[in-house]
């Protein structure tokens, strides 16, 4: 399926680790699956805690991992950013009082996949691993495609209903379907810019897994596949030719739009006040997100914007709120027992807190919250744009991370990706290869190499070289 993707390496026990994620990422598209849960009744929560418990085992064998050799690939300033974030958490919740229940709740949604990030760091994945996991990535999202279908058929109606948003796949929502949709496209796209991948194969891999989205109305594709596509080609251009791709990355989306509002408006007719998608766009688009409203009962259902307007309002009558928020997990989902629920848990509904990720992360965190998130993923861009130059495996990665980084804003916009194992769990595990990676390459190491550490002289020499912790704050 690729061309050069894979390297020879030395083998050794790096495999046990992806087994291990494979099973993790399975136990992930599971505790997403709506259907299932509801299958499941009673222990429909079992798949949510396999997960958990999944990720307790793999922050074990970081700590086992590290004690043995003592050292990890990862950057002072992610070791900043995440040590603020999470002292800023304990002081929110220190702040306004939460219970034991509350603390263990939001800790459990803010840090549970946190290993995944230093996974990359501390045990070396090689890029022909990294090769692998992506595929199993791919292959996720190849087994959306006939659950989707069978959703919008059987259990709701191909015609018959007037919007597609339960058509979800194994994930909670459609939207977030739509938006790791976008993801895979990108790096895939990245390794067919980088000459790794056969176009034919973009464009039937593209295509299968992209069915869904016209299948389940999410609208905002053209939005944030329209800025990916511009934002990929813009990153792996240079010098002249840099303008006249972008202009061709402009047509090829306008093409995409094309074809997505004729989809869109051949599945559902009747939906969105019986007008067609684009014509929605330019005169209906701001008021579908925004009614400005002064109270959330003045309305069924908070709308997006509406949601994070509401949010800094309430907030900003106190100004401790405003800064550290309510405490997280102090808005908790009204399905949690008395033992876990927040203090302020009816604001859930009442105020749709889940509406969009800045939502929820500004009433829990607060504004601190929120800008510490952002620049813990700006660091990532930045080191992702600077590993563009790296050849084969690693440099097509980053162009397709690096694009995927520079549109997360517009993602997180859009819907709550926090609570969604299967969302987050991919993208704290491929930003932290980002992060080790870059190190890394600061270091002089053997970026292919898949080995333990002791294994490898000339890795165990450059992470032991004082003048990495250097480069590393220069960063």
């Amino acid at each position: 399926m690729f061309r050069g993707l894979e390297c020879r390496v030395q083998e050794s026990g790096g495999p046990k680790v992806i087994h291990a994620l494979y099973l993790f990422f399975f136990a992930c598209a599971l505790s997403d699956f709506v259907e299932l849960r509801k299958f499941l009744g009673p222990f429909g929560s079992v798949p949510g805690l396999l997960v958990e418990m999944g990720s307790g085992l793999l922050f074990f064998a970081l700590v086992l991992q590290f004690a043995r050799q003592r050292k990890a690939y990862v950057s002072p300033k992610y070791l900043i950013c995440g040590a603020l974030i999470f002292i800023h958490i304990l002081l929110g919740m220190f702040i306004n009082g939460s219970n034991a229940g509350t603390m263990f709740s939001g800790l459990r949604l803010y840090i549970a996949l946190v290993p995944l990030f230093f996974l990359p760091a501390v045990f070396v994945i090689s890029e022909k691993d990294m090769t692998k996991i992506l595929k199993m990535f791919w292959l996720l999202m190849f087994i959306q495609v006939p659950v989707a279908i069978y959703q919008r058929i059987f259990l709701f109606g191909l015609y018959g209903a007037d919007s597609g948003d339960p058509v979800r796949g194994t994930f909670s929502a459609g939207s977030l379907h739509t938006t790791m949709i976008i993801v895979t496209a990108l790096i895939l796209g990245a390794f067919w810019i980088r000459g790794q991948l056969r176009l034919r194969t973009l464009i039937a891999g593209c295509s299968l897994i992209m069915l869904p989205m016209f299948l389940n109305e999410t609208k905002a594709a053209i939005v944030l596949m329209t800025a990916g596509i511009i934002s990929l080609v813009y990153l792996g251009s240079k010098g002249r030719q840099k303008v006249l791709k972008v202009i061709g990355a402009t047509a090829a989306s306008a093409v995409f739009v094309l074809i997505f509002a004729a989809g869109y408006d051949f599945f559902f007719p009747n939906a969105r006040q019986g007008v067609g998608l684009l014509t929605f766009y330019q005169e209906k688009a701001i008021a579908n997100e925004y009614d400005g409203i002064d109270d959330p009962r003045e309305v069924v259902q908070v709308k997006r914007i509406d949601s994070v307007v509401l949010a800094y309002r309430e907030l900003s009558k106190d100004p401790i709120q405003l800064l550290f928020g309510l405490g997280a997990g102090s808005i908790s989902h009204p399905a949690k027992s008395g033992v876990l629920a927040g203090d302020y848990a009816d604001y859930f509904d009442l105020y749709n807190v889940s509406r969009t990720t800045y939502t929820i992360t500004l009433w829990e965190l607060g504004l601190i919250g929120i800008v510490l998130i952002g620049v813990f993923f700006v660091l990532l861009f930045f080191d992702a744009r600077k590993l563009l130059s790296s050849q084969g495996f690693l440099g097509s990665f980053a162009l397709g991370w690096a694009a995927v980084l520079a549109i997360l804003p517009l993602a997180l916009a859009y819907k709550n990706i926090i609570t969604s194992p299967l969302v987050m769990a991919p993208i704290l595990l491929l930003s932290g290869y980002i992060a080790a990676q870059r190190v890394r390459v600061l270091a002089g190491a053997d970026t292919s190499y898949l080995g333990s550490v002791q294994e490898s002289p000339r890795i165990k020499w450059a992470t032991m070289n004082p003048s990495l912790a250097e480069a590393s704050k220069t960063d």
